[in-house]
């Protein structure tokens, strides 16, 4: 029965190749990440033995590759030093220690089911099987092997909610709606990361009308990334005022210097351009900056706060919670700073 070796790892790759043959396992063994997401794509397994300390590639996006490519094929992890064995998304049929000892592996034919025989189709990659569920399987797995593999596709997200392009490993071009703003490029990819329990399906490429990317799929997720983590702040931020006043009917938040907020709730185009317009109206102090605000009418009241490189939050809600309201932006900025 034929097994396939990935570990990039030269002495690992060797123990993992010499524990195994004592069991009689016929073997491909790969050091390259591109050449073993090769041999899953052209060649048929009864296993894949994957070691976890991986260089340039990951294990769980190996893993989510498999259980596409090769469907119902037991995926063994050999774990590294100090790790519990826990991959983000989809797990492995079974994870084992290293240095790996006979006894305590999978004999070929014996608790392994051979997931291919003569009776049963090709399971050779096509791209109508890469389908699935942004909170079973990330993304960025998918994203990172299609790199490694030069891979052409377009990733199609929800109901039209997303979309991404690449070509032979190259991020060319991503767009995403978030409410009724439409973003593209970059951040829109840096949504793409985060989408939590959406649909996706990976189809044939088509060239995008304006590529916006144009990257490397390894470094446009490493700057999509740093956005995401960026966009998740801002929604924290968000969520503690509504969680700490709830009667808040806008919340926005966002760099100052830019065109519109970075995230927001209620009608926060219009209160992040109603801050700009106070901010940039308004007479710095003899001391520096001006770092929070709170305006209040007869009806409404705004808090603001600054934090960070010219970020802002601000919100709105009834008179009557004024003090309120000025707690909940102060906390939620302090709790920011605090935990970052």
């Amino acid at each position: 029965m034929q097994a396939l070796i990935i570990a990039t790892t030269y002495s690992r790759l060797i123990h993992i190749q010499k524990a195994l043959e004592t069991l009689d396992w016929h073997l491909d063994v790969a050091q390259d990440p591109k050449a073993a997401v090769e041999n899953l794509r052209t060649k048929l397994y009864d296993a894949v033995f994957c070691d976890e300390d991986l260089r340039g590639a990951s294990a769980s996006g190996f893993l989510a590759w498999t259980q596409r490519l090769a469907e119902g094929v037991p995926f063994y992890l050999v774990r590294a030093p100090g790790s519990d064995g826990t991959l983000r998304g989809e797990q492995p049929s079974a994870v084992l220690d290293y240095p790996l000892k006979p006894d305590q592996l999978p004999k070929p034919g014996q608790g392994v089911p051979n997931a291919f025989d003569a009776a049963q189709p090709d399971k050779r990659f096509t791209t109508s099987m890469l389908s699935g569920n942004t909170s079973l399987v990330a993304i960025a797995d998918i994203l990172e092997m299609m790199g490694i593999a030069k891979q052409s596709a377009l990733i199609s997200f929800g109901d039209d909610a997303a979309q991404v392009y690449v070509s032979n490993g190259v991020l060319a071009h991503a767009e995403a709606k978030q409410g009724p703003k439409a973003l593209s490029g970059l951040p829109a990819l840096a949504l793409v990361l985060i989408l939590e329990n959406t649909e996706f399906q990976v189809q044939p490429f088509t060239p995008p009308s304006r590529p916006t990317i144009n990257l490397p799929v390894t470094t446009a997720m490493t700057e999509a990334a740093r956005l995401a983590d960026e966009q998740r702040r801002y929604q924290d931020l968000i969520d503690a005022v509504r969680d700490a006043c709830p009667s808040v009917s806008a919340v926005t938040t966002g760099y100052l210097m830019g065109g519109s907020p970075s995230q927001g709730y209620g009608d926060s185009d219009t209160l992040f351009k109603e801050v700009k317009a106070l901010l940039s109206n308004y007479s710095e102090p003899a001391g520096g900056k001006l770092q929070e605000l709170l305006i209040a009418s007869e009806t409404s009241v705004l808090a603001l706060q600054r934090f960070g490189d010219d970020n802002v939050v601000a919100a709105r809600a009834p008179a009557k919670d004024r003090a309120h309201l000025y707690e909940a932006v102060r906390d939620a900025v302090a709790e920011q700073l605090q935990n970052a």
